[in-house]
């Protein structure tokens, strides 16, 4: 048996040939340099070159920095598409020197020794405005259509050098989040000590700022009780923008309730189980402030063997509280446009295990901010490919597979370049199709 050597370029991974096509229709490397502008003339990689560089190791599986590098010598096929491949060392200096400073406020409570404790925020306008434009450019947002924004914070547990303890003793970022459906389209990098609630007004402004400005419309909000702020509401209302947001519970909004609501029964559903219910809503104003808002509640006996965990208990009931500025719309259109923003929690689990925000890479908050929103602009943009690919290719199913299984049903696939032609491996996908 004889055996020789070859020089043919190959890759266990010849899915990311025809994604690397897709990606080059959008337009992800122009929008980049535009945004970000070029790096000094001596720089072997451009700023479109590194952080495609991640995109494309992520989307091979790649789940830490170190192994852009060894992804990367399997991907040098690429070479003949122009597109350069860098090492996890480059990657790591460049997404370094695109952090901001990170701004620490005093908080509202006092550390176990008395001080004032401090938080960290991160906003990084110039990379949320990347991550806009480049999801944008997939065609996934477009200028004249209203959307809703969801916004929610997560806890992303770490040990890093500037990770801060929470509540639950727990070390780690706690980075609130706006999305779009599934597309996150704004982060705000907070330390693990900061409050939910805490500058979510300037939080708010910026994302819907930052969206107006690349002609993105927001026509509704939603948020859980962290969104129950008097600043923010305002700055909605002002704006004309709907807002749901979970009430907060006092003496006063039960006395309200006991002395003068009228309760209608009503079958609240979720995705799986649905409760008889009552409901009502009563007129809302906060405290030192004019402007009337509506609060819609919903509330079941506590005797019944199914309720809602995380209803608010009060007496023989347990209550949810949903605050509105939408008047026109029924009690039942409110709590079910509401219950939809359910869906964050999926949302998060996405970025965290298959876009790594489990694995912050680096020791400090702001280095963190940016490594988080090129994971978020990958995800973003492999939904903007599986949008083309169900079009081209509909006998597959390929329109809601997450990554992982993707990666197994699409990426992993040998492919050659012979005579200058990308050349697969026969596994039932028409990858010329895509070419």
């Amino acid at each position: 048996m004889k055996a020789e050597r070859s020089n043919i370029k190959s890759t266990p991974h010849g899915g990311i040939v025809p994604m690397m096509q897709i990606i080059d229709n959008f337009q992800v490397a122009n929008t980049i340099r535009d945004c970000l502008g070029q790096r000094n003339y001596r720089a072997k990689y451009k700023y479109e070159d590194v952080i495609i560089s991640w995109m494309l190791a992520n989307y091979c599986g790649a789940k830490r920095l170190e192994h852009v590098t060894k992804i990367g010598r399997s991907l040098n096929i690429l070479s003949d598409l122009n597109i350069k491949v860098c090492s996890h060392d480059t990657f790591g200096r460049v997404m370094k020197g695109l952090a901001t400073d990170t701004i620490a406020k005093p908080g509202t409570g006092k550390g176990n020794g008395k001080k004032l404790t401090y938080g960290k925020y991160n906003e990084n306008l110039l990379m949320n405005d990347l991550l806009i434009k480049g999801t944008k450019c997939t065609g996934l947002l477009k200028e004249n259509e209203s959307y809703c924004l969801d916004m929610d914070a997560t806890e992303i547990l770490t040990e890093c050098y500037e990770a801060e303890k929470n509540y639950l003793r727990n070390y780690g970022f706690f980075p609130m989040v706006s999305f779009i459906g599934k597309l996150p389209v704004y982060i705000s990098m907070r330390g693990g000590n900061v409050a939910p609630s805490s500058e979510i007004k300037d939080c708010l402004e910026n994302s819907i700022e930052l969206l107006k400005k690349n002609k993105i419309t927001v026509g509704k909000v939603r948020m859980d009780a962290a969104g129950f702020s008097i600043k923010a509401l305002n700055y909605l209302h002002d704006q004309n923008i709907q807002f749901y947001v979970g009430g907060k519970s006092s003496p006063l909004v039960y006395e309200r309730l006991r002395k003068n609501a009228v309760w209608e029964p009503i079958t609240y559903k979720t995705q799986k189980i649905g409760w008889d219910c009552e409901c009502t809503s009563i007129p809302y104003t906060f405290a030192h402030d004019t402007t009337e808002f509506r609060m819609v509640v919903i509330r079941t006996s506590v005797a019944q063997r199914k309720r809602p965990s995380k209803w608010i208990k009060r007496g023989e009931y347990a209550y949810k509280l949903v605050l509105t500025n939408d008047f026109e719309s029924s009690i039942s259109e409110i709590l079910t446009f509401s219950n939809h923003r359910a869906t964050m929690e999926h949302n998060f689990h996405v970025l965290k295990k298959h876009y790594n925000w489990n694995y912050p890479p680096f020791s400090f908050l702001n280095q963190n901010m940016v490594f988080f929103v090129i994971s978020a602009l990958a995800n973003n943009i492999y939904q903007g490919v599986l949008k083309v690919l169900a079009e081209k290719l509909p006998e597959l199913k390929l329109g809601n597979l997450r990554l992982n299984k993707f990666r197994r049903v699409f990426i992993t696939v040998t492919c050659h370049f012979l005579n200058e032609v990308f050349c697969f491996d026969d596994i039932g996908i028409p990858y010329e199709k895509i070419m």
